[in-house]
């Protein structure tokens, strides 16, 4: 519930401010998806590596 309110807002302030704010909003979420899907990976090897 909360987190819908915040997408409506967001989506809300990106639609007011499109150019500048989108692209870092989008930049922000590529390098977290990008962070949150190679870190596991990189701990696995890291581990087989030591071992």
């Amino acid at each position: 519930m909360k987190l819908a309110t915040v997408l409506a807002h967001n989506e809300k302030f990106l639609c007011s401010s499109y150019v500048p704010m989108m692209s870092k909003e989008f930049f922000t979420l590529i390098i977290s998806l990008v962070l949150i899907t190679t870190f596991p990976i990189f701990a696995f090897h890291l581990c087989c590596n030591t071992k």
